[in-house]
Protein backbone atom coordinates (compact mmCIF):
# COMPACT_ATOMS: atom_id res chain seq x y z
CA UNK A 1 0.00 0.00 0.00
CA UNK A 2 1.60 3.65 -1.26
CA UNK A 3 0.74 6.54 0.55
CA UNK A 4 1.87 10.43 -0.71
CA UNK A 5 1.39 13.98 0.56
CA UNK A 6 -1.01 15.60 -1.22
CA UNK A 7 -1.19 19.58 -0.96
CA UNK A 8 -3.86 21.13 1.03
CA UNK A 9 -3.93 18.02 3.27
CA UNK A 10 -2.50 17.16 6.74
CA UNK A 11 -2.93 13.48 6.33
CA UNK A 12 -0.91 11.29 3.55
CA UNK A 13 -3.55 9.66 0.83
CA UNK A 14 -3.74 6.03 -0.54
CA UNK A 15 -2.15 6.32 -3.66
CA UNK A 16 -4.63 3.12 -5.12
CA UNK A 17 -7.64 1.81 -3.58
CA UNK A 18 -7.28 -0.90 -1.00
CA UNK A 19 -6.71 -4.40 -2.86
CA UNK A 20 -8.05 -7.63 -2.68
CA UNK A 21 -4.48 -8.52 -1.29
CA UNK A 22 -4.69 -6.13 1.48
CA UNK A 23 -8.08 -7.46 2.68
CA UNK A 24 -7.61 -11.16 2.35
CA UNK A 25 -4.45 -10.39 4.52
CA UNK A 26 -6.80 -8.41 7.30
CA UNK A 27 -9.56 -11.65 6.96
CA UNK A 28 -7.11 -14.03 7.80
CA UNK A 29 -5.70 -12.54 10.31
CA UNK A 30 -8.56 -11.62 12.13
CA UNK A 31 -10.82 -14.84 11.12
CA UNK A 32 -13.96 -12.66 9.40
CA UNK A 33 -15.16 -13.74 6.49
CA UNK A 34 -15.82 -11.59 3.29
CA UNK A 35 -19.74 -12.40 2.92
CA UNK A 36 -20.23 -10.25 -0.20
CA UNK A 37 -17.18 -10.94 -2.31
CA UNK A 38 -18.41 -10.77 -5.58
CA UNK A 39 -17.40 -13.73 -8.12
CA UNK A 40 -15.66 -11.71 -10.60
CA UNK A 41 -12.55 -9.91 -8.55
CA UNK A 42 -9.87 -12.96 -9.22
CA UNK A 43 -7.05 -11.33 -8.74
CA UNK A 44 -5.04 -9.74 -5.87
CA UNK A 45 -4.52 -6.46 -7.65
CA UNK A 46 -7.87 -5.48 -8.21
CA UNK A 47 -9.72 -3.13 -5.47
CA UNK A 48 -11.97 -4.65 -2.68
CA UNK A 49 -15.46 -4.83 -3.13
CA UNK A 50 -18.31 -5.85 -1.75
CA UNK A 51 -17.69 -4.71 1.68
CA UNK A 52 -19.58 -2.42 3.88
CA UNK A 53 -18.83 0.44 5.48
CA UNK A 54 -18.04 -0.89 8.90
CA UNK A 55 -15.94 -3.58 6.88
CA UNK A 56 -13.74 -0.74 5.78
CA UNK A 57 -13.65 0.83 9.40
CA UNK A 58 -12.45 -2.75 10.88
CA UNK A 59 -9.80 -3.05 8.28
CA UNK A 60 -8.51 0.58 9.24
CA UNK A 61 -8.12 -0.55 13.09
CA UNK A 62 -6.71 -3.86 12.54
CA UNK A 63 -3.86 -2.31 10.01
CA UNK A 64 -3.30 0.52 12.24
CA UNK A 65 -3.00 -1.57 15.69
CA UNK A 66 -0.46 -4.21 13.34
CA UNK A 67 2.02 -0.95 12.03
CA UNK A 68 1.84 0.46 15.69
CA UNK A 69 3.08 -3.06 17.32
CA UNK A 70 5.51 -3.17 14.59
CA UNK A 71 6.62 0.27 14.89
CA UNK A 72 5.81 1.01 11.21
CA UNK A 73 3.63 4.39 12.51
CA UNK A 74 3.77 6.47 15.70
CA UNK A 75 1.32 5.50 18.78
CA UNK A 76 -0.88 8.40 17.96
CA UNK A 77 -1.03 7.98 14.19
CA UNK A 78 -4.58 5.72 12.77
CA UNK A 79 -5.29 5.10 9.29
CA UNK A 80 -8.97 5.67 8.31
CA UNK A 81 -11.32 6.47 5.15
CA UNK A 82 -11.05 9.88 3.88
CA UNK A 83 -13.64 12.61 5.06
CA UNK A 84 -15.90 14.12 2.59
CA UNK A 85 -13.70 17.05 2.36
CA UNK A 86 -10.41 15.02 2.01
CA UNK A 87 -12.14 12.86 -0.88
CA UNK A 88 -12.62 16.27 -3.22
CA UNK A 89 -9.10 17.66 -2.17
CA UNK A 90 -7.45 14.11 -3.81
CA UNK A 91 -9.57 14.28 -6.76
CA UNK A 92 -8.50 18.25 -6.96
CA UNK A 93 -11.60 19.48 -6.15
CA UNK A 94 -10.55 22.44 -3.70
CA UNK A 95 -13.32 24.50 -2.98
CA UNK A 96 -16.75 23.57 -2.85
CA UNK A 97 -20.23 25.83 -1.94
CA UNK A 98 -22.35 24.32 1.12
CA UNK A 99 -21.53 23.24 4.31
CA UNK A 100 -22.11 19.42 4.23
CA UNK A 101 -22.06 16.61 1.38
CA UNK A 102 -25.62 17.30 1.07
CA UNK A 103 -25.04 20.75 -0.21
CA UNK A 104 -22.07 20.40 -1.97
CA UNK A 105 -23.94 17.57 -4.13
CA UNK A 106 -23.59 18.73 -7.89
CA UNK A 107 -22.79 22.19 -7.09
CA UNK A 108 -19.70 22.13 -9.70
CA UNK A 109 -20.35 21.35 -12.99
CA UNK A 110 -17.07 21.63 -14.62
CA UNK A 111 -15.17 19.07 -12.70
CA UNK A 112 -13.94 16.13 -13.28
CA UNK A 113 -11.43 13.07 -10.63
CA UNK A 114 -9.41 11.86 -13.65
CA UNK A 115 -8.41 15.73 -15.23
CA UNK A 116 -9.22 18.30 -12.82
CA UNK A 117 -11.56 19.90 -15.29
CA UNK A 118 -14.15 19.63 -17.47
CA UNK A 119 -13.00 16.97 -20.19
CA UNK A 120 -15.16 14.89 -21.53
CA UNK A 121 -15.60 12.24 -22.07
CA UNK A 122 -12.52 11.02 -20.49
CA UNK A 123 -9.41 10.49 -22.13
CA UNK A 124 -9.31 6.94 -22.91
CA UNK A 125 -7.76 4.33 -20.71
CA UNK A 126 -7.17 7.06 -17.89
CA UNK A 127 -9.97 6.01 -16.22
CA UNK A 128 -12.30 2.39 -15.31
CA UNK A 129 -16.03 3.21 -16.00
CA UNK A 130 -18.96 1.32 -18.13
CA UNK A 131 -16.97 1.83 -21.55
CA UNK A 132 -19.80 0.80 -24.28
CA UNK A 133 -22.38 3.49 -23.24
CA UNK A 134 -19.62 5.99 -23.61
CA UNK A 135 -19.53 7.61 -26.75
CA UNK A 136 -15.59 8.32 -27.62
CA UNK A 137 -14.29 5.89 -24.77
CA UNK A 138 -12.80 2.90 -24.36
CA UNK A 139 -11.01 1.13 -21.46
CA UNK A 140 -9.62 -2.35 -21.55
CA UNK A 141 -11.87 -4.15 -18.19
CA UNK A 142 -15.52 -5.29 -18.55
CA UNK A 143 -15.49 -5.08 -14.15
CA UNK A 144 -12.79 -4.04 -12.24
CA UNK A 145 -9.10 -3.37 -13.15
CA UNK A 146 -5.97 -4.11 -11.37
CA UNK A 147 -4.87 -0.50 -9.46
CA UNK A 148 -1.93 -0.35 -10.82
CA UNK A 149 -3.22 0.39 -14.54
CA UNK A 150 -5.66 2.90 -13.53
CA UNK A 151 -3.72 6.53 -14.42
CA UNK A 152 -2.87 8.51 -11.40
CA UNK A 153 -4.72 12.00 -11.30
CA UNK A 154 -2.57 15.22 -11.25
CA UNK A 155 -2.14 14.66 -7.59
CA UNK A 156 -0.88 11.40 -7.54
CA UNK A 157 -3.91 9.38 -6.39
CA UNK A 158 -5.41 7.23 -8.67
CA UNK A 159 -8.89 5.14 -9.19
CA UNK A 160 -10.99 8.20 -8.01
CA UNK A 161 -13.37 8.67 -10.96
CA UNK A 162 -13.84 4.87 -11.34
CA UNK A 163 -13.29 1.02 -10.82
CA UNK A 164 -14.91 1.05 -7.75
CA UNK A 165 -16.87 4.23 -5.52
CA UNK A 166 -15.37 4.31 -2.07
CA UNK A 167 -16.56 4.60 1.13
CA UNK A 168 -16.20 7.62 2.77
CA UNK A 169 -16.24 9.06 6.66
CA UNK A 170 -18.89 11.16 6.85
CA UNK A 171 -22.66 10.59 7.68
CA UNK A 172 -24.85 11.75 5.52
CA UNK A 173 -26.83 14.79 6.78
CA UNK A 174 -29.98 13.94 8.82
CA UNK A 175 -29.47 10.14 8.58
CA UNK A 176 -27.19 8.66 10.93
CA UNK A 177 -26.92 5.07 9.71
CA UNK A 178 -26.19 6.08 6.12
CA UNK A 179 -22.50 7.04 5.39
CA UNK A 180 -21.17 9.28 2.12
CA UNK A 181 -19.53 7.44 -0.88
CA UNK A 182 -17.64 9.09 -4.14
CA UNK A 183 -16.84 8.10 -6.86
CA UNK A 184 -18.04 6.53 -10.49
CA UNK A 185 -17.21 2.84 -10.68
CA UNK A 186 -17.09 0.21 -13.76
CA UNK A 187 -21.23 0.32 -13.67
CA UNK A 188 -20.70 4.10 -14.46
CA UNK A 189 -21.11 5.91 -17.70
CA UNK A 190 -23.57 9.14 -16.96
CA UNK A 191 -21.87 12.19 -17.23
CA UNK A 192 -23.18 14.08 -14.03
CA UNK A 193 -22.82 11.33 -12.01
CA UNK A 194 -19.08 11.03 -12.73
CA UNK A 195 -18.79 14.58 -11.69
CA UNK A 196 -16.16 14.54 -8.76
CA UNK A 197 -18.97 16.90 -6.58
CA UNK A 198 -21.30 14.37 -7.42
CA UNK A 199 -22.26 12.50 -4.01
CA UNK A 200 -24.14 9.10 -3.08
CA UNK A 201 -25.34 7.76 0.54
CA UNK A 202 -26.04 4.35 1.45
CA UNK A 203 -26.87 2.23 4.80
CA UNK A 204 -23.23 1.73 6.69
CA UNK A 205 -24.34 -2.20 6.88
CA UNK A 206 -24.82 -2.52 2.66
CA UNK A 207 -22.66 -4.38 0.45
CA UNK A 208 -22.40 -3.18 -3.19
CA UNK A 209 -20.13 -5.40 -6.20
CA UNK A 210 -18.76 -2.08 -7.03
CA UNK A 211 -18.02 -0.42 -3.76
CA UNK A 212 -14.65 -0.27 -2.28
CA UNK A 213 -12.45 2.02 0.01
CA UNK A 214 -9.03 3.48 0.37
CA UNK A 215 -7.46 4.70 3.51
CA UNK A 216 -5.56 7.71 4.70
CA UNK A 217 -2.99 8.15 7.15
CA UNK A 218 -3.76 10.61 10.30
CA UNK A 219 -0.75 11.36 11.82
CA UNK A 220 -2.65 14.04 14.02
CA UNK A 221 -5.26 12.01 16.26
CA UNK A 222 -5.38 9.04 17.87
CA UNK A 223 -8.00 6.27 17.63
Amino acid sequence: MDFIAVSNLDVLAGVYEVRVQDYEGFLKKTNREWKDKPSFLLGGGHPVAGVSWGDAQAFCAWLTETERELGLIPEGARYRLPTDVEWSRLAGLMEEEGDDPAEKHLKKKDHFPWTGDGAWPPPSMSVNLDAGKIAEFNDSYSYTAPVATVEVNPSGVSGLGGNVSEWCEDAWPGADGERVYRGGSYLFFDQEALLTSARRHAAKEITRADLGFRCVLDFGSDS
